[in-house]
């Protein structure tokens, strides 16, 4: 059973606030812009962010752990980026 404070910590966290605001401004017919320099500063902490926190990850499992899915993953990256080229281009 899911406890209320769970429920609230997730629906207060800054991903679902920002939806959030991005859905309200939509359906008031703002013409709310991003500024590139900060779309882009977001973009920058958000990676650095994701791969500090899978670095973390990998230090608690160990890197023999995740070494053979990290290369199927960049394998079937290659195969679907390969199949889709060719796909459109001939």
């Amino acid at each position: 059973m899911l406890s209320l404070e769970l429920v609230w910590q997730n629906i207060i966290s800054p991903p679902i606030l920002f939806f959030a605001l991005g859905v309200l401004a939509a359906l008031l017919g703002s013409d709310l812009k991003i500024p590139d320099a900060a779309g882009a500063t977001i973009a920058v902490f958000v990676l650095t962010s994701i791969g500090l926190r899978a670095g973390v990850a990998v230090s608690k499992v160990g890197i023999s752990e995740v070494i053979l899915p990290a290369l199927l993953a960049v394998l079937t990256g290659i195969l679907l980026a390969v199949m889709v080229y060719s796909i459109f281009t001939g």
